[in-house]
């Protein structure tokens, strides 16, 4: 069946839940009339090719790039180097960063693995070009006026290859092409737009606020106030103010494909209670890389928010959610968690580790299971040298108070930062 807009998501985008961004937006639109559904290539991906080599490649791919590079051939035909090349390149980076982080043994390991997986993963580079030709036929024959690209990590090179077949597939440019997502924002969306000129637009930032005026546009209909058409085809998104004016995200479209692509079912969802970091606009933390030009925080009211879970869960009978905010809004204490210390919800939220007990045995009270504290360091003198706001005592008071409460805290280590003392690292191993 044909529709107005087709979002794409290609891989290595996780396969295990439904991506909520363009979930949002999709909603945006049908809420503006549009037809909107959103195609995981992701999901057919993995059907083709497995689920262990589909799951290698994603857990290689934060380091080596293994995901980019399965999809260059298909994108730079006999521009793209072979995989010998790369392979060895590969090696090389490797192997540098082993000499910090393994052991020799756990080297040894890891190479053995390689070893294994190298002919599969260099069949799947030189067939890429053929699965990109079928994506993008299905594509062209779904028959849409608008298809929209969203890209993030390691989902550039696949996403710009489907995009450039479908083109020429369809030369005269009855279907417009536009790419947004993280890897969109800023430079980077400014340079994705110079250098293929077959997007029609690229979209920088928050989407919702513009993508009625974008497709309006792309779809030959008076859009006011969206300069489209500079000489460099970058859209600029705008803060969405009012985050309780988003409609809630559909995700019937994952649960359909994943059922025929026989991907397991999801045991969480994510949803997004607020965007932007209120820390960070007091006082960035100085390795974070989040945000970009949205750090400014904004959040649902708690009504909202409460709301929105439940629907999700009467509509997809899960009762688990991953929170994507950045930070909990410490207004939540009062206005959300006391709604739902009844509705038996498993959530995951990301905090600051300066809470007070009662604010961890509230979360917990309210089915908070999992959390994010941003710990980054157990050393006073560490921490504020990276504007953490917090001391060592706090975050080591916070773990305590989590494993009392029942909570799961995620959290790590960082170091390597420019005038940390060695000694830092020697004082918490002590």
């Amino acid at each position: 069946m044909s529709v107005d807009v087709r979002f794409v998501l290609a891989p290595f985008l996780p396969t295990n839940q439904p991506a909520l961004g363009v979930s949002s937006l999709a909603a945006t639109l049908e809420a503006a009339g549009y037809s909107a559904e959103v195609t995981y290539l992701n999901l057919d991906y993995l059907r083709r090719i497995g689920e262990n080599a589909y799951q290698l490649m994603a857990r290689f791919s934060q380091v080596t790039l293994l995901g980019e590079v399965i999809f260059a051939r298909a994108l730079w035909g006999g521009q793209a180097c072979a995989f010998s090349e790369y392979w060895e390149a590969l090696g090389e980076c490797l192997n540098r960063q082993s000499e910090a982080i393994l052991t020799s043994g756990e080297w040894k390991s890891v190479r053995e693995v390689m070893n294994r997986a190298r002919p599969s993963l260099e069949a799947l580079y030189e067939a890429s070009p053929a699965v990109v030709d079928d994506w993008a036929r299905a594509l062209v024959d779904s028959g849409p006026r608008v298809i929209g690209f969203s890209s993030s990590f390691q989902q550039n090179v696949a996403s710009l290859a489907v995009a450039q077949q479908v083109r020429r597939l369809d030369p005269g440019r009855t279907i417009a092409l536009a790419m947004g997502g993280a890897n969109c924002e800023g430079e980077m969306g400014r340079l994705l737009a110079a250098r293929f000129p077959f997007l029609d637009a690229v979209v920088s930032g928050e989407a919702e606020a513009v993508i009625v005026s974008l497709i309006n546009r792309l779809a030959g209909r008076p859009a006011d106030g969206l300069e489209l058409y500079t000489p460099d085809r970058l859209v600029e998104g705008t803060y969405v103010q009012s985050m309780d004016d988003l409609p809630i995200p559909r995700f019937q479209d994952f649960f359909r494909q994943a059922e025929r692509a026989g991907v397991g079912h999801t045991a969480h969802l994510a949803a997004e209670s607020a965007r932007g970091c209120w820390w960070g606009a007091k006082a960035h933390c100085k390795f974070c890389g989040l945000n970009g030009s949205s750090m400014a925080y904004r959040a649902k009211s708690g009504e909202r928010i409460a709301h929105e879970l439940r629907q999700l869960r009467e509509q997809y009978g899960i009762h688990r959610f991953m929170m994507t905010d950045n930070i909990l809004d410490m207004r939540y204490f009062d206005s959300l968690l006391p709604l739902l210390e009844q509705d038996g919800l498993e959530l995951f939220y990301e905090i600051k580790s300066n809470l007070k007990r009662e604010h961890v045995e509230r979360l917990a009270r309210a089915g908070v299971r999992w959390v994010q504290p941003g710990i980054e360091s157990l050393d006073s003198g560490t921490l504020r040298l990276i504007a953490k706001g917090v001391s060592a005592i706090q975050n080591i008071q916070l773990l305590k108070w989590c494993k009392e409460a029942g909570i799961q805290p995620f959290w790590s280590i960082l170091y390597g930062f420019p005038g940390e003392e060695p000694q830092a690292l020697e004082r918490m191993a002590a």
